[in-house]
Order: C-alpha cells, then structure tokens, then sequence
C-alpha cells in the first residue's frame, strides 16, 4: 500500500510538470502587467511545491543500491563540497553500507538547516551498540519543544520561516527522514543544554560489516 501511494504521489507530482509550464507560457502572454506577474508568481509557486512533492516521492521510493563505503572518507568529501559547508570534528573510522547518494541527500538537508538558523553545521560520528550516529549540530536559538516533531511533516515551516526565499517548503526535514527511514532508522531532533540544536542519524550497522578502527 506504501509502495503505491508513493509511485501515485510520484507520478501525480511529475504529471503536473507539462500543464503548469503551458499554463506559465499562456500567462506570459496577459497583456496586464500585474495580473501576468501575479499570475506568473502563482504557477512559478505550484511547479515549486510540485517538484518538492516529487522529491519527497522519491526519497520513499528509495531505488539506489546500497554499498560499503568508508565512512570518514565520505564525510571528508561531502564537507569539501563548497555547496553545504560545514566543520567535520571526527570519528572513528568505519565501514558502513549505506545508499550514498541518499544519504549525502538527507545530511544535505540537515546542514542546510544548520546552516540557515543556527549560523553553520558541526558533524560528528560515532557507534553507539548496533547503530551508527550521525550527529549535526548548530549554535542557532533551536526549536521550540512542541515543534520537535511536527517540522518532519511535509510542508510544515516553523513561524520564523515563512518567507519562501528563507524558509522553502519545508520539505527538507521531511526528505530527510523518509531517506534515513529508507535506511531502517530514523531522525531524532533536540535542544542542546548549552545551546543550539542537534539532529541526530540512527542507522543500523548491517550484520557482518565490520566496524574498523585505525591506530592513529
């Protein structure tokens, strides 16, 4: 039933994409300039919130294979990505399997987050019995206690992100953790007691890949 109502959400989302470019291309034609701008403004919003849906769909559907990857190597390459910076404290070192496209997709968004409210992102790792822990921490004001969940469900923005041009659609978190789940774990969002916000990774350590750890 999941499976379905994904491929659905997917292909209604993708769908959509010929008649709003038609309809943007019929808009630009009004010869009144405030109603073409206003009606350009209203379908360039739809076509937005159209390919967020579908790339929510597609972190459900989850169809990249999944692979052994060196985990602090990936981390140091996604962190010298001049599009999502962010300051890398360590770990152990750690062979995982992971879908490393959708992952570095979810940690994307949690740096952006970071990086957007709370001034920047720290990354740390670690295993924590049969999981391993990604751990994003920012320095920003966190989020209310109440809200700590709600900001995963698709579309929701927190009252300080309203504007679209600051805030998005607030389907970031919500990618994020239909990856993470894709994964078999989950995402779990607290208030730092010092301050700022940690968002932390569960996943689970597939049985027989070894955990390495080098002498330093």
């Amino acid at each position: 039933f999941l499976a379905d109502r994904t491929r659905i959400l997917a292909a209604v989302s993708h769908d959509l994409r010929s008649p709003l470019t038609a309809m943007r291309f019929d808009a630009e034609l009004v010869d009144d300039e405030q109603v073409r701008e206003s009606l350009v403004a209203s379908i360039d919003e739809m076509q937005a919130i159209a390919e967020a849906t579908l790339n929510f769909a597609e972190g459900l559907m989850g169809r990249e294979a999944s692979e052994l990857v060196n985990l602090p190597d990936w981390l140091k390459a996604l962190a010298g990505d001049n599009a999502t910076p962010f300051e890398l404290t360590g770990g152990p070192s750690m062979t995982v399997r992971i879908r490393p496209l959708a992952l570095r997709r979810a940690v994307r968004n949690l740096v952006e987050n970071a990086t957007r409210y709370g001034g920047g992102a720290t990354i740390r790792w670690h295993n924590a019995g049969d999981q391993l822990v990604i751990e994003v921490i920012d320095q920003g004001p966190g989020i209310p206690e109440e809200e700590l969940e709600e900001v995963f469900a698709p579309f929701h923005r927190l009252e300080a992100s309203r504007s679209l041009e600051t805030g998005g659609y607030g389907m970031g978190l919500a990618i994020a953790r239909a990856i993470i789940r894709g994964h078999g774990g989950d995402i779990r969002l607290e208030n730092r007691a010092e301050g700022g916000l940690k968002a932390s990774i569960f996943i689970p350590l597939t049985e027989g890949v070894p955990i390495n750890k080098e002498k330093e």
